[in-house]
This record gives C-alpha cells, sequence and structure tokens, in this order.
C-alpha cells in the first residue's frame, strides 16, 4: 500500500445522482457544449436478409468515419450469427453531431466513448453511446469537452487539446474513458459508465514517486489491459509516443464508494518509438495490445526502427522486458489484436494478414497459413468496391469477435490513402480457435467511408 499516494490518487465518482449533478454543471457551460440537441440516429438498423435478428452478443465491428470528409457517424456492421455463422447484415450508418474519430468500449461491451470534433476542427468531445448491448448504437447526452479545464482544483494543464486515442479502464458500472494526444500534459480520465454524459474525474501527469520520463511530449495514444495482474493486483498502462513507451501500474480500490484508482508511471524504454506514431492526423491504438488474460504482456509493433517487427512485452506494469523482434516481411504494421483466449495475435500489414503464437511464453512465431502452411502474409481474394477481384493488403485495423471465430479487418485499395471517397472495405474472415488458422472472407463490405491513413480505428466485439 505504499503506491498509495494521495497525490495520485484518481478519483472516479459512480453514484448516479452525483454525477448527473457534475453533468448538469456541464450541460449549462456554453463554451463547452457545441450548439444544438444530440442528433438522433438517421438510419435505425434493420434485420438482415433472414427474419433472424441481428446478433448482440458479439460479431458486430464499428467503424467510425475517422475525419474522411464525408458525414461524420460510426458504421455499425454486424457479421455472426448467434449460431457462430456469418451473418451478411447490411452495414448500417449512425450520424452523430460531427466527425467520429474513435470508439472505445469497455471490455463487457455495454459502455463507450466516441471521439467527436468540436466547433473549431479539433477532436475534443468525448459523447457517451447507447445501445451497445444489441450493437443498435446513438449519441447518448452532452459531451464533455477536453479542451475546457474542468473546475478547481484540477490542475490547470488537465487538457487534451487534440484527442488521438481514447482508451477504457476497467469495466461497466467501473469503466473509465482515458484519453490522449500529442499536445497534452497527461491522461485524461472521464467516467460517464451511469448517466451518458461523461464528467471529470482526473488528469495524471507523466512524473510519479520522483520517477520522471526522459521524453515528455508527443505521448498520443493508451492502452489499459482489461484484467489485473495477478501477483499485484494492479491493471497495467501502456503509454506511447513518437520515441519512447510509458509503463503505468493501475491500483483499483472497487471497495469503497465511489471507486478510487491510483495510477503511477513506472518505468519507460527509448528504443519501442515508432515515428509513424506522430503523423499529424493519425488516430489509433499505437499498434500495440494487451493480452485478455494476462495484464503483464502486452503486443507491439513498429518497434525501434523497423516497422515489420513486433514483439511480445512481459513482466508488466513495473518492468518492461522484451523477447526478440519478429519480422514479419509485410510491409508496415498497421494494428495488432490480441485473441480473446489470449493465445494468438493477429497482425495487419501493408502486405496483408499475419497471425502470431508464443504470447504465453517469451518467443513469438509466425503461424503458417494456406494449404501450404505459408508463413508469408494472408493474402486471400476479395471483390472489391470496384467490382474486381484483389489481393488482401493495405490493412489498417484488425479485430477478434468476442467469440474469437471471426477476425475483422479494415482494408483498402489505395495503400497509404490519404483518405476520403469510398475506398474502404470491411472483411470477416474466419478463424479456427484450435489452430491459428485464417479461411478466405465471408464477409465483404464495400464502400465504406473509412480514411486508411495510419487509421487504426476499427473497434469490434
Amino acid at each position: 500500500m505504499a503506491r498509495l499516494t494521495p497525490a495520485r490518487l484518481l478519483l472516479f465518482g459512480l453514484v448516479a445522482s452525483a454525477l448527473a449533478t457534475v453533468a448538469c454543471s456541464k450541460g449549462n457551460s456554453s463554451s463547452q457544449l457545441p450548439p444544438g440537441a444530440t442528433p438522433t440516429p438517421t438510419v435505425s438498423p434493420t434485420v438482415g436478409p433472414s427474419s433472424t435478428p441481428p446478433p448482440a452478443s458479439g460479431g458486430i465491428a464499428f467503424i467510425p468515419d475517422a475525419g474522411n470528409g464525408g458525414p461524420g457517424g460510426i458504421t455499425v456492421a454486424h457479421f455472426e450469427e448467434f449460431g457462430g455463422g456469418p451473418f451478411p447484415y447490411k452495414p448500417q450508418f449512425v450520424s452523430f453531431r460531427s466527425s467520429v474519430r474513435q470508439l472505445a468500449i469497455d471490455s463487457s461491451g455495454t459502455t463507450g466513448l466516441a471521439v467527436i470534433k468540436n466547433s473549431n476542427g479539433a477532436y475534443t468531445l468525448l459523447q457517451g453511446i447507447l445501445g451497445l448491448n444489441t450493437g443498435t448504437i446513438f449519441p447518448g447526452g452532452a459531451p464533455y469537452d477536453t479542451s475546457v479545464p474542468p473546475p478547481s482544483p484540477a490542475p490547470t494543464n488537465a487538457v487534451i487539446p487534440d484527442i488521438t486515442e481514447e482508451g477504457m479502464l476497467a469495466a461497466g458500472s467501473n469503466a473509465v474513458g482515458l484519453s490522449m494526444g500529442p499536445g497534452g500534459a497527461g491522461i485524461l480520465g472521464v467516467n460517464q459508465a451511469s448517466v451518458q454524459s461523461p464528467t471529470y474525474n482526473g488528469f495524471i501527469g507523466y512524473t510519479c514517486k520522483s520517477r520522471t520520463p526522459t521524453f515528455l511530449s508527443g505521448y498520443s495514444a493508451v492502452a489499459a489491459s482489461t484484467t489485473t495482474n495477478t501477483n499485484s493486483g494492479d491493471y497495467s498502462l501502456l503509454v506511447r509516443g513518437p520515441q519512447s513507451l510509458l509503463s503505468f501500474s493501475v491500483i483499483p480500490n472497487f471497495g469503497v464508494i465511489p471507486p478510487r484508482f491510483t495510477i503511477c508511471y513506472q518505468v519507460q524504454d527509448v528504443t519501442l518509438g515508432a515515428r509513424v506514431l506522430a503523423t499529424p492526423g493519425a488516430a489509433g491504438h499505437g499498434v500495440m495490445s494487451f493480452s485478455p488474460t494476462d495484464a503483464s504482456r502486452a503486443i507491439l509493433g513498429q518497434v525501434g526502427a523497423a516497422n515489420e517487427q513486433v514483439i511480445l512485452l512481459t513482466n508488466l506494469p513495473f518492468q518492461i522486458t522484451k523477447s526478440p523482434p519478429l519480422s514479419l516481411n509485410g510491409g508496415r504494421v498497421n494494428s495488432i489484436a490480441f485473441s480473446p483466449d489470449g493465445a494468438y495475435g493477429a497482425v495487419g500489414t501493408d502486405a496483408g494478414l499475419f497471425i502470431v503464437s508464443g504470447l504465453s511464453g517469451s518467443t513469438l512465431t509466425i503461424v503458417g497459413q494456406g494449404a501450404n502452411k505459408s508463413k508469408a502474409a494472408f493474402s486471400p481474394n476479395y471483390k472489391g468496391a470496384d467490382g474486381a477481384y484483389h489481393h488482401l493488403a493495405n490493412v489498417t485495423s484488425v479485430g477478434f469477435s468476442s467469440d474469437g471465430t471471426f477476425l475483422s479487418a479494415l482494408i483498402s485499395l489505395i495503400p497509404n490513402s490519404p483518405g476520403g471517397g469510398n475506398s474502404g472495405t470491411m472483411v470477416a474472415l474466419p478463424f479456427n480457435t484450435a489452430t491459428g488458422t485464417l479461411a478466405a472472407p465471408a464477409i465483404v463490405d464495400n464502400n465504406l467511408p473509412l480514411n486508411a491513413y495510419y487509421q487504426d480505428i476499427l473497434t469490434v466485439r
């Protein structure tokens, strides 16, 4: 308990009445909210080609517009039936008040936050999401503006002028949103689990216990483990910037009302930066993913100067122990996701898809794909938006369904596309959870208005 320093407590109130009071005070601030009422969806999702209702438990992809210049909102694509087969449900677009850069959903699939654009063109508004239980989402109550300083006694620098990543810590009624951006001086925490109107709940700087990392600017991505460490009881949290990786411990205390989280910077690695993460306007998960079964383990891509390598991290959060890097020879690594059982990792690259194993050990290996068990990028044919067949490539974002039987991926016909237009495609590929092998795409959704330029924006459950 020595690390439970009062100055480092991040306090998140979860009593509905208390939250309602804070939400009301923020809702009356004209400088914090854009004009106009919260819009409702322009399209309500309908059933697919059969009478089977859309699945609610899993196999749903949420695709923000990511600032591509078109309508602002999120495309919802159900791709899995209750029985585990592919579900050819027509994707539906749900309008928001402005462009949606990202959507973060907690591990229970019940609480979410969307990062949307404010009237000045920056992404600072955190919008609560309703309807996640069934996947028929729509905007919730008033958003929280991270560019507006919260009331005292919050520190004056508790602002994020432009959010490039929004992560989620804990789940359900304890869920907390964690915002990051290269112009911020730390991690901004908000709570919106109870009333769908996010409220300020704390700000964590980069100094803790007299430990200060070498680089103090440009950090643009955050990832939190979905479980606690079996030894320490801490959650693990990673923050990534253009030159380094920071590891934080998170001590939860759910035995008090409201619950408390003690977040403290522990250790830094200056060899795991990736300059591409600092690309202006880029949004994404920092090419990193935590094991869903072990808070001490994570996979990183774009390590050091080699953008085609991935690495396994262990002993988090108090150490950063690195495995030998694994070269994929598939071009730049753009996105990483763990399978729900923690046994495999999916890696999206410019050349296609890779599945890696060895995640419970200390060395990563490539799982061979296809009839000849090739360890090259898996790049099957699919029918693109232009009506022609293409090899699956330019993978910018990946995610597993909650049962692990499908891998969803965002792809583009145009390498390193700067975005705009309807050049995006989402595919859902059957995944063998026992062997780690992929099959040809079972679902192909074309003409998606997505930005494929370094944007890792797909959220799947």
